[in-house]
This record gives structure tokens, sequence and C-alpha cells, in this order.
């Protein structure tokens, strides 16, 4: 068995090393550390000289942006634009940034001629609106005047044709007439008349309006027969559609319009007159004065 006093002298030595050793790591560690907030610190002063130099930049850049020159060059560029909201942000911005410059004084009389001239054109505009509106509503009232009115008691209905247009059926006559009844809104018809010597027996109607062209294609048993010591008479009374409607206009503004009664073996072509475009017009007018809408 080993000496007991040689075992605790190995101790002590080991352990005198063990702590020779801690004491240099110790050292080496304080030293990196003391190296590492002196960079940090150095660190944190750049970043706030950056901060500062980027905030001055910020205030260069603004200046030169929304400086009281470049504002009143902006204000006078939206006066000549006529754009009064952008002239008063403009000024209000001014006026924040740049309350004593005395460029306020010269936008806010821009704002103020600006307002000015905008009232002025807007009180024409509403002036020459109303002239017009009162125009039309002339115009639409002696539309009505050139009527003729006819009631029926039984079914309290009111139509309205043109006075120049032919009363009865044994005519031949292209218009247009509207009835009318309490509680419903006026309604639109187109009457295709023709009266002869003889009989053509015819089932649709060919419409050609300069270069345009249309048919009108009753159903059986709509165009309707009848003679007399006069001759004969076939005629067509229907409602008029939206493409009816496209026809009826485009024949108020023809140069020439040709009306084709077509049967199976024979025809009879018409010329519409001045007399009967014009009357097309006046019924569409007292038809609208009325509150007719175009049908859709």
């Amino acid at each position: 068995m080993k000496n007991p006093l040689s075992r605790i002298m190995v101790a002590a030595i080991i352990i005198a090393s063990l702590s020779a050793c801690g004491s240099g790591n110790t050292a080496e560690l304080s030293a990196e550390l003391k190296t590492e907030k002196e960079s940090v610190s150095v660190l944190k002063t750049e970043n706030g000289n950056l901060k500062s130099e980027i905030e001055q930049l910020k205030k260069e850049i603004d200046e030169l942006k929304n400086g009281p020159d470049k504002m009143l060059a902006a204000g006078k560029l939206q006066f000549e634009k006529e754009d009064l909201n952008g002239l008063n942000t403009t000024l209000s911005s001014l006026k924040s940034k740049h309350p004593d410059s005395e460029h306020i004084a010269t936008l806010a009389d821009l704002s103020a001629r600006l307002t000015t001239e905008i009232e002025k054109e807007n009180k024409r505009i509403a002036a020459e609106a109303k002239a017009k509106e009162e125009e039309e509503k002339a115009r639409l009232a002696a539309a009505t005047g050139k009527m003729r009115k006819e009631y029926d008691e039984i079914t309290e209905r009111t139509f309205y044709t043109d006075k120049t247009s032919a009363k009865y059926v044994n005519s031949n006559s292209f218009h247009i007439y509207f009835g009318t009844q309490e509680g419903s809104s006026p309604w639109l018809r187109i009457a295709i008349r023709y009266t002869g010597d003889d009989w053509v027996f015819m089932d649709s109607y060919t419409i050609k309006a300069d270069d345009e062209t249309y048919t009108v294609s009753p159903s059986y048993g709509e165009i309707q027969r009848d003679n007399g010591y006069s001759g004969v008479w076939e005629y067509y009374d229907g409602n008029v559609s939206k493409y009816e409607m496209e026809m009826i206009k485009a024949i108020i503004s023809s140069k020439k319009t040709l009306i084709r009664h077509q049967g199976d073996q024979f025809h009879y072509d018409r010329t519409v007159t001045a007399a009967e475009k014009k009357a097309l017009q006046n019924v569409l007018d007292a038809y609208k004065a009325m509150g007719g809408v175009e049908p859709s």
C-alpha cells in the first residue's frame, strides 16, 4: 500500500496546475469582452451619426420638393389647369410647413380667383341647361298640340294621332300613334295601310330607308282586309317594338324611304312622303311629352 503523504502531495500538485490554467483563461476572456464592448460602442456612435445624416438629407430633400418656391410654382400650375382642389391642398401645405412665407398670400389670391371663375362657369352651364330644358318642354308641348285626340268611353282610353295622318283605314298611309289610360304608361302603335283597285294579299312589309332595309312580318290574321265601292284596302296595326322604333327613326332621318307591301304573288311599292316623316316625329315628341319611353 502506497504512502498516504505521497498521495496528498500529488493531489496538491494537480490542484495547483488546474488553478493556474483557470486564471489564464479568465484573463483572456476579460480582454475579449472589453474589445467587443469597445466595438459595440463605436458602432453605436457611427449608427447615431448615420441617423443624423439621414435626417438631414430628408430635410434637404423635403426642402427641395416642398420649399416655398417649389410650392408656389406647383400652385401656379394648378391654377392654370383649373385644379382648385389641388391648389387648395398646396396652399394648406404651405401654411403648415412655411407659416411665414410671403407666397401664402399669392396662392390664397389664386385660389380666390379660381373659385370665382369656376362658380361663374357653373352658373353659365346651369343657365344653359335650364334654357335647353325649357326649350325642350316648349317643343314637346307644341307637339301635343299637333295631335288628333280620340277618347273611347267604354275602355276609357285616349288615342293621339298626328292631325295630318289618315283617319280611316281605306287609305295609303304609314304612321304611328299612341294610347293613354289612367294608371298606365303610354303605349306606341304602328299603322301601315294600303288601298287600291286590286288585292295584294300582303303578308309582310319591306321598308328601305336610304341604305337600311327593315322587314315587318305580322302574325297570321293581324293584317286586315276589306272592300267597298271605292276599292279594296288592307291594313296592319300593331305595337311598336325596339326593332320597329329603330326603323321609324331611320325613316324620319332618311332622304328617301320606300315601302313594299309584299304578297305571295303581288306587291305594291310606295314612297313615304315628307309629311308622313314629319308626322312620325310629331308623334314621338308628343309621346315623350306624355311620359312615354322607348321600347326596350
